[in-house]
């Protein structure tokens, strides 16, 4: 991906397409992108300018809900809602980030809302970091991957095992030690399913003496 593109915090629709169909070497429209948002294979987000709507409906009884004033880009929770709409005809979507509340304080705070947008009017965004990452896991897949040997696996799961030790995590309720693990990383590396490290950490317990 472009240096550039690397440097920036977001990329817009057509900066991220031009990035994916580099390095997929093959063209990428709109559609396809926003498809693979609704996959959860990337978000999106958008700029909305001052906007303002509805605190989202948490079906909580007497529920009170607030109104509020967009404060910076937002994350898109109705993918599918943005990717049929078309310019010139409103559409409600869900979104999460800043806001302003209706009062007079002036300090953001981040909420779950939701507004009427013209889709020929706002900006479709997209993390530099999460492009970087889908490029990756669509080139991946191209790949030949190496199987890996059995001594080689027993090696990681040695030192899995060893890490957990350290970090005193209870390997034997695997999936307890997997959320613990995915909940450190998160916002720092990009982790894999919770069934995945389960199933990593179990390997690596079977290493472990049965008084461990």
């Amino acid at each position: 991906m472009h240096s550039i593109y690397t440097a920036l915090t977001f990329l817009t629709m057509s900066q991220a397409l031009k990035a994916l169909s580099g390095a997929l070497k093959q063209p990428v429209d709109p559609d396809d992108l926003l498809r693979l948002c609704e996959d959860d294979q990337c978000a999106l987000y958008v700029s909305i300018g001052g906007r303002y709507g509805l605190t989202a409906l948490t079906g909580e009884p007497d529920q009170i809900r607030e109104k509020v004033y967009c404060a910076g880009r937002q994350r898109v929770h109705s993918v599918e809602a943005v990717r049929r709409a078309r310019p010139g005809s409103p559409v409600s979507i869900h979104i999460a980030g800043p806001v302003f509340l209706d009062d007079e304080s002036f300090e953001d705070v981040v909420r779950a809302w939701e507004c009427q947008v013209d889709v020929g009017t706002i900006e479709l965004l997209f993390r530099s970091a999460d492009i970087l990452n889908l490029i990756e896991s669509l080139t991946s897949q191209d790949r030949a991957v190496k199987p890996i040997g059995t001594r080689e696996r027993e090696s990681w799961s040695a030192v899995v095992a060893g890490l957990a030790l350290a970090a005193g995590i209870d390997m034997k309720h695997a999936d307890a030690a997997a959320t613990t693990i995915i909940h450190a990383g998160a916002g720092r590396i990009s982790m894999p399913s919770t069934n995945t490290v389960a199933k990593i950490i179990k390997q690596a317990a079977a290493l472990l003496p049965d008084d461990s």
